[in-house]
């Protein structure tokens, strides 16, 4: 005699109806990958280049990770109060707000006191770091970014 099963998750939209027990462990591996995949650090993008936010995102979505873009500093603020990330890349010199200024303005969020924030850039000399760590910078990477050395950095940052 077979038993039937329930098993269901409304917030993912997943709902089983299994007829065995090893069916069950499959539900619950399934119901446990989609909620990993809802729990992928998500990462804000910041760069006025197109093909900058384009090599992070392509770069970074392929290693598993949600990336939300923005093309300037006062976009990025105006996303980051509704969609929180776990870590910001933001490009060190762009129009309306510069990078350095957006990191000392998402510091004062609650949700980013603590979130990691990276600046690109292509003047990595002791003044921009400097101005970067002030503000609260928690690394930085140069320009041109190598695909590979980004998705390290954000591996070592994010654990």
């Amino acid at each position: 005699t077979r038993t039937a099963h329930c098993v269901a998750a409304p917030a993912l939209g997943i709902r089983f109806s299994l007829l065995s027990a090893s069916c069950t462990h499959t539900a619950t591996s399934a119901i446990k990958a989609q909620a990993d995949i809802l729990a992928m650090p998500t990462i804000l993008a910041v760069d006025d280049s197109t093909s900058i936010r384009l090599i992070i995102r392509s770069t970074l979505t392929r290693a598993g990770y949600e990336v939300i873009e923005a093309k300037d500093g006062v976009e990025a603020f105006e996303v980051a109060t509704t969609r929180p990330a776990n870590l910001v890349l933001t490009d060190g010199n762009m129009p309306n707000m510069d990078g350095v200024t957006l990191i000392g303005k998402l510091r004062t969020l609650p949700h980013y006191r603590l979130t990691p924030m990276i600046l690109l850039t292509g003047d990595a000399g002791p003044e921009v770091i400097k101005a970067s760590k002030s503000a609260g910078a928690t690394g930085w990477l140069t320009k041109p970014l190598k695909p590979k050395a980004l998705l390290r950095r954000v591996q070592h940052v994010l654990g």
